[in-house]
């Protein structure tokens, strides 16, 4: 007989954490329903329920741990199951030829450009250096760096 290891014992904040966890997704998904009128993928519109689903987060609570019950920061994302791939796996994998067709790629781009910019510059880049045509592939000066340019001349 495999002898178990016991159960690690949560904190109080861990449990807090957890039940405001759970509270947000509730609410996510009552949300979808209310719009979609089935559990949608946000990043592709699938029934989730015809294929696996779960809640993601836009970023990783593992290094945006702060972020990890803001309801902004996670949507219902299809996963992957036999032939079909995930947008979950995608965004994880940072696949960005898919992520870029997501339907709320302007979504996920607004949350990182406002929480976490060098996450949005990483998306940037990889837009840039794949060779994808988006609006987030060229830089317009802003008034500020106008101002510092005509100073150099």
């Amino acid at each position: 007989m495999k002898k178990r290891s016991p159960l690690k014992k949560q904190s109080a904040k861990e449990v807090k954490i957890k039940a405001e966890y759970a509270r947000v997704c509730k609410e996510i998904d009552e949300e979808i329903m209310d719009t979609f009128g089935y559990m949608a993928c946000s990043s592709c519109h699938i029934d989730v329920q015809q294929v696996s689903g779960g809640h993601s987060h836009n970023l990783p609570k593992g290094r945006f741990k702060y972020l990890e019950t803001d309801p902004k920061n996670i949507d219902l994302r299809c996963q992957d199951i036999g032939e079909h791939k995930g947008c979950h796996e995608k965004l994880d994998r940072m696949d960005i030829h898919e992520i870029v067709k997501f339907k709320d790629f302007d979504d996920i781009m607004a949350y990182r450009f406002e929480n976490a910019p060098e996450e949005y510059n990483k998306l940037v880049t990889a837009i840039i250096e794949a060779g994808i045509n988006t609006k987030y592939n060229y830089h317009e000066e802003t008034e500020y760096e106008e101002d510092q340019n005509e100073d150099l001349y």
